[in-house]
């Protein structure tokens, strides 16, 4: 097959003059605005000549496939979309405007998304702090070109592979309002309490809060197999990512022993970015530890750790946990076990609860399944997708 320059296959771009556009104002997408996990721009700003940053210089049009130039392994690549026809975008990205007579521009974006592209990106990526790739580099990528009909076929290929995986995803956010739904339609509001139920503190329904620590030598003491270390990473709201559990060793599970993780057990990030996540922990993870970024709650009889957890993630309750975490003025997001210990929440009839356990239960076990299905849908479409560009 036929193997040409990416920078072949793409007409000149240009740079906007704001000398000759004083009135006008701009939506800008810097690198901040594509998302990596969906391909698509999830934010932007408006800018004009007086606040434009040094880098806000590319005009971009409708089916421009755009590039992140700066940690290029990141994966910041998106199409522009009509909303954002001749609007700006930062000099971060490289801007592949690709000629419709030589290639398909959807048939290039994914193309950027191939493991030979990034590798090839990662090896020539330059500086320590913010490595990054030149205009030059991504152009003068080698890509496969066969006709035209031919990058149409495998584009919509792949449109319809991410196409199952959104459905899917969607399925699964649809199975979490339910649940979200399903406890306020039983127990109301957790911060107006409406129904009157009774308010109980947090450490008298609790038989343990604490949080661990990080073994000595950080990620480079982590082993290949032993107990599971879980960290803030893991947990995601009701769900657990099992990508990058941490291992540990007996010795290093032992100085630890005071944090040992039990079924059932409420897990609750309490530092940094991701504050507030909250998920119980799955039984195939067990035996397990946490470090010092999870708490674990751990219920007593007298209530039940699903609602628990559903009381945490739902909104209001949510927006609380946020409250406090950031209470402090600081520069880092934190609860402290005190925090924790003098939680007010309410605490219906314990018979209620269990109904809204089993409720639940039955729509994590469909939830599941959808997620092992949306596990086999995304292997699936990075099989094609390399498959493709060989």
């Amino acid at each position: 097959m036929e193997r040409v320059k990416l920078g072949d296959v793409c007409k000149k771009t240009f740079n906007i003059n704001w000398k000759k556009n004083i009135e006008k104002t701009f939506q800008y997408i810097d690198l901040s605005s594509v998302s990596r996990k969906e391909f698509r721009i999830i934010d932007s700003s408006e800018i004009n000549v007086n606040n434009a940053p040094s880098r806000a210089k590319q005009v971009v049009q409708s089916n421009d496939v755009i590039f992140a130039t700066t940690r290029p392994t990141l994966k910041r690549i998106t199409i522009i979309t009509k909303e954002y026809d001749a609007q700006i975008c930062s000099t971060g990205f490289t801007v592949l405007r690709v000629n419709s007579d030589m290639a398909y521009f959807r048939y290039i974006f994914y193309i950027l998304q191939s493991v030979k592209f990034i590798q090839s990106m990662e090896d020539m990526q330059h500086g320590a702090s913010y490595p990054a790739v030149s205009d030059k580099d991504v152009k003068n990528y080698q890509i496969p070109l066969p006709a035209l009909p031919k990058q149409k076929a495998i584009a919509q290929k792949l449109d319809l592979a991410r196409s199952l995986i959104e459905l899917r995803k969607e399925s699964i956010a649809k199975l979490d309002d339910l649940a979200k739904s399903v406890f306020v339609e039983m127990f109301g509001d957790p911060l107006e309490n409406e129904m009157g139920w009774e308010v109980v503190k947090l450490k008298n329904i609790t038989n343990k809060i604490g949080s661990g620590s990080t073994p000595k030598g950080g990620k480079d003491s982590y082993k290949d197999e032993g107990l599971s270390l879980i960290r803030s990473l893991n947990i995601h709201d009701n769900t657990f990512k099992y990508k990058n559990l941490a291992l540990i060793d007996d010795v290093q599970a032992n100085k630890l022993s005071n944090v040992i993780v039990e079924k059932d057990d409420v897990l609750l990030n309490i530092t940094g970015a991701s504050v507030c996540r909250c998920t119980i922990v799955p039984d195939n993870v067990l035996p397990a530890r946490v470090n010092q970024h999870v708490a674990i709650i751990r219920t007593n009889e007298t209530i039940d750790a699903k609602f628990l957890l559903h009381l945490f993630i739902s909104g209001g309750y949510k927006q609380k946990l946020m409250n406090i975490a950031t209470s402090g003025g600081a520069t880092r997001e934190a609860i402290t076990k005190e925090n924790l210990e003098l939680l007010s929440l309410i605490n219906p009839p314990l018979p209620l609860q269990n109904k809204f356990a089993q409720t639940i239960q039955k729509i994590e076990a469909q939830k599941a399944l959808y997620e092992a299905e949306l596990i086999k849908l995304e292997e699936n479409f990075e099989g094609l997708l390399q498959a493709s560009f060989t």
